[in-house]
């Protein structure tokens, strides 16, 4: 059975929660995080849906995670694209089919333009590994 979910456009009054979000998301991969410039471009983000959007997901009246997803343009794509920039799950609700629904609810409000301003027809997921000394590493694109 399909986890149920409700994914929640972050709003100005959620900055302090998506910032607890990201400082939990970064501690897990052994990110650096800077709150500072993680505030400013959370704040951005929210205020410019042109941008992109942040969702919180929610289950049972509980924040599980959140994701965030970013526009660009794609000449390779034929124009505009959505990219998963982060996708965060607590442990305490890992391996009970929320991320996959969340990628479902993402897939679906990708195409379908008019409830997802500015959104494109497809999410690329790419998953991308940082070697900080030499760049980027990436893998092979699946499309969903």
């Amino acid at each position: 059975m399909p986890a149920k979910i409700d994914l929640q456009l972050a709003e100005l009054k959620h900055q302090d929660l998506v910032m607890k979000l990201m400082h939990e998301f970064y501690l897990s991969e052994h990110l650096i995080f800077n709150p500072r410039a993680a505030h400013t471009a959370l704040l951005h983000l929210i205020e410019d849906r042109s941008l992109g959007m942040i969702y919180l997901i929610n289950t049972n009246n509980e924040t599980a995670g959140y994701c965030v997803v970013t526009f660009g343009y794609s000449l390779e794509f034929h124009g505009r694209f959505a990219l998963i920039d982060e996708f965060y799950i607590r442990e305490a609700f890992r391996g009970l089919g929320i991320g996959a629904a969340a990628l479902h609810f993402l897939e679906d409000q990708c195409g379908n333009c008019e409830s997802a301003p500015s959104a494109s027809k497809s999410i690329i997921l790419t998953p991308v590994l940082v070697d900080y000394t030499n760049g980027l590493v990436l893998p092979d694109t699946i499309e969903i």
